[in-house]
Order: C-alpha cells, then sequence, then structure tokens
C-alpha cells in the first residue's frame, strides 16, 4: 500500500519507517496536508496527519486511490468524516494515548496561573523582586469545573482531588458511578460556569462544540475565574474571551490551543504579509492582543508532547496501518 505521513518533526521519520518498515511504499514529509502540498498524496492509499493538517471534503475528490486516513491525534475534528464516509474512506484515531499527559500539562497551565509562575521568573531575570505583585491562591477549597469528563477529564478530577479541591463537572454521557468513585458532581453548564473557580475544557472540537465558551456564557461565569484550554482552539469565541480578561470577568486564562494558533509561527505571520484572507488577519490581531495581556499564558499547543506520549502515539499510529494490510481496522471514528 501506498502511505503518506504529513505534520512529522524531522526526527520523527526515521522512526516510523523503521515501524513501517514492512509496508511496501512509505513516504514522509514534515509538511502539513492542505492544499498546496495535496500533489505530494495524490496517489496515496493511506494518509497519516497530525492535527495541524485539514482534509476537506473538496480535496477528497484529488485523492482518488485514498482508503484510510490516521489521525495522530484523538480529535479529528480536523477531517470532514461525514464527506470520508461517503467516499468509503475509513477514518481511524488514536484514542487513549495521553489522559496522564493533557491533564498534568492542564495543571501545569493552572498552577503556573494561580502562582503567578512567569512573573516570578520575569522578575528573578531582571533582578528586580516585588514579593506583593507575586501574592498566589491556593487550590485547596476552590472549586474546579470540569467540562468533558472522559479520559483526560477524569484524569484531572483525580489531579484535583490530590490538591483537595471540589469538583464539578458536566458531561452529556454521564456515568454516576464514575462521579461516585472519583467523588465529584455532575451538574449542567450554566450551573459548573456559575460555581467553578477554575473551568477547563476537554471535549472534542467541531461544529456541535464550536464557541461553547462566548459572550454569553462568560456572563454565566463567577468573577475571577480561570479558564484553561488544553482541548480545541475551536471552543472559545477569542474576541469574548479578550473582552472578558480586561473587564475582570476572567482573572486569567491558561491556553495550549487557541482558535488561529497556528498564527503563533512566524513564518505563518510572514505568510499572512503576502497573502491573507479578512478571517487570518482577524486572527492575527485577537493573537497579538492575547500574546500581550499579562495575566493570559499561552503555549504552542504542546499538551501531547513527552516522551511516553509520542511513543504510544507512534506505536498506535504504525499498528493502526500495519493492520489495514493485514485487513484488519481499529481505532474507527466514522
Amino acid at each position: 500500500m501506498k502511505v503518506v505521513l504529513f505534520d512529522l518533526e524531522q526526527n520523527e521519520i526515521e522512526t516510523y519507517k523503521q515501524l513501517l518498515t514492512n509496508s511496501s511504499d512509505v513516504s514522509c514529509h514534515t509538511e502539513p496536508l492542505n492544499e498546496d502540498s495535496l500533489s505530494m498524496a495524490s496517489d496515496a492509499e493511506v494518509i497519516s496527519v497530525f492535527v495541524t493538517s485539514r482534509i476537506t471534503s473538496d480535496m477528497f475528490s484529488k485523492l482518488t486511490n485514498l482508503k484510510y486516513i490516521v489521525c495522530r491525534s484523538t480529535g479529528y475534528d480536523n477531517v470532514d468524516t461525514k464527506a470520508a464516509k461517503e467516499k468509503d474512506i475509513v477514518v481511524c484515531n488514536v484514542p487513549n494515548y495521553g489522559e496522564h499527559t493533557v491533564a498534568e500539562y492542564a495543571f501545569t497551565l493552572l498552577l503556573s496561573l494561580t502562582r503567578k509562575l512567569q512573573d516570578s521568573i520575569s522578575q528573578v531575570q531582571q533582578g528586580k523582586i516585588d514579593h506583593t505583585k507575586l501574592v498566589g491562591t491556593d487550590l485547596a477549597g476552590s472549586t474546579l469545573g470540569v467540562i468533558g469528563a472522559g479520559r483526560i477529564g477524569q484524569r484531572m478530577i483525580t489531579i484535583a482531588n490530590g490538591f483537595e479541591m471540589k469538583v464539578i463537572a458536566y458531561d452529556p454521557f454521564a456515568k454516576p458511578e464514575v462521579a461516585k468513585k472519583l467523588g465529584f458532581e455532575y451538574v449542567e453548564l450554566d450551573e459548573l460556569f456559575a460555581r467553578a473557580d477554575i473551568v477547563t475544557l476537554h471535549v472534542p472540537g467541531g461544529k456541535n462544540n464550536d464557541a461553547i465558551i462566548n459572550e454569553s456564557t462568560l456572563e454565566k461565569f463567577k468573577d475571577g475565574a480561570l479558564l484553561i484550554n488544553t482541548a480545541r482552539g475551536d471552543l472559545v469565541d477569542n474576541v469574548a474571551l479578550i473582552e472578558a480578561l480586561e473587564n475582570g470577568k476572567l482573572a486569567g486564562a491558561g491556553l495550549d490551543v487557541l482558535d488561529g494558533e497556528s498564527m503563533i509561527d512566524i513564518d505563518h505571520e510572514m505568510a499572512l504579509l503576502k497573502k491573507s484572507t479578512a478571517k487570518e488577519l482577524k486572527l492575527s490581531a485577537e493573537l497579538a492582543i492575547l500574546e500581550k495581556m499579562p495575566n493570559v499564558i499561552l503555549s504552542p499547543h504542546n499538551a501531547y508532547n513527552t516522551h511516553q506520549a509520542l511513543q504510544r502515539i507512534r506505536k498506535s499510529t504504525a499498528e493502526t496501518i500495519i493492520g489495514f494490510e493485514d485487513a484488519k481496522i481499529q481505532n474507527q471514528v466514522n
């Protein structure tokens, strides 16, 4: 089978070639899959992508040999799964590589905010220490609101229990036995917004959850709450978030994902100068504002990125591709 992998780090290429050594034809690329790079996959039967690639319905007409798409992530909203199904193309993901990994990173962002870690480091670097500007907030006794109590959300709850936090959660597929085991309470979204000192997002992206954090929902938040997002950027309306941070409705935000996050890369900023849409210009302006806000921590979609998680992603991806060649399908999402 002709296998083409996109979005690879340079140091991953040899690893994947070794894992797929028995596959007949494997091509590896550091570029994301998009309209510009589509020709690299024109004859592919299997395509593997990370979240930085986006596969739309229009692209399928040019991928006439394509039978399988392997997402090297748990989320797959970057692929038009409905259009893929109509074309009899199987889409698979890596369902559980990083519940510990992402939850730990979310708590890293949370602790960095509540203990003003960035400001502390900055003061030391500048040689000007003012402890009155470094007063933090205890997590013990505070209320964590978890939106999405799946694998990652449950791991967040377990960690929060270790900090002696109170935990409430919203999930459309509530599991009372899990709530009893982990000691948290299911509530509706409006109640979660009103009660939580910290809101953390662990739901998939896509149109069903598009901008669930918006102007109207932020008005329901507890004054001075914190927002943590390690899930998907499109869950949050950037403009509404900026306004809530400016007027004090939110005390801070820790964002590993962001609508328009690809613009964090300087190369993309240069591309904006040459060719850009109105939407891209708007997202670029929003990003520039968030980067300058002292109560915001931005990181470059890095929550998944540990040695152990990467090994699990690579192993699962290779096993899925090899399974296709043996007429076995695993982790199908469409």
